[in-house]
C-alpha cells in the first residue's frame, strides 16, 4: 500500500488534480485489511452506499473499508446509480 502511496503523491505533485486519486481492492479474508483505515459504521457512526464510500475517499482521502454490517444495500428504482448489485459484490466474502 505503501508504493500507492507514493504514486498518489507524484500524482498530485505532477498533476495536482482538486480530489484524490481513488482504488478499490478486493479482499477475500478480514486478515487481509491493513493497518489504520477506517470502517463507516464504526468511525463515522453510519451506514453508507459504496458509492458514498468513494466520494469520501476522494473528497478525505481516506481510506475506507466497507463490509455487509456497515454498507447500505438500496433496492428501490429511485436510485441514480445501481448501488444494490454493486455492494452485493463489494461485500461478497465478508462477514
Amino acid at each position: 500500500m505503501k508504493k500507492w502511496h507514493e504514486l498518489g503523491k507524484e500524482l498530485r505533485r505532477f498533476i495536482n488534480p482538486d480530489t484524490f486519486p481513488v482504488a478499490v481492492r478486493f479482499l477475500a479474508h478480514e486478515s487481509e485489511i491493513p493497518k489504520g483505515v477506517k470502517t463507516p459504521l464504526k468511525d463515522l457512526k453510519v451506514k453508507i452506499a459504496h458509492c458514498q464510500a468513494a466520494a469520501i475517499t476522494r473528497k478525505y482521502g481516506w481510506t475506507l473499508v466497507l463490509r455487509f454490517a456497515n454498507t447500505i444495500i438500496y433496492s428501490n428504482e429511485y436510485n441514480l446509480c445501481d448501488c444494490s448489485l454493486a455492494s452485493a459484490e463489494l461485500v461478497a466474502g465478508s462477514t
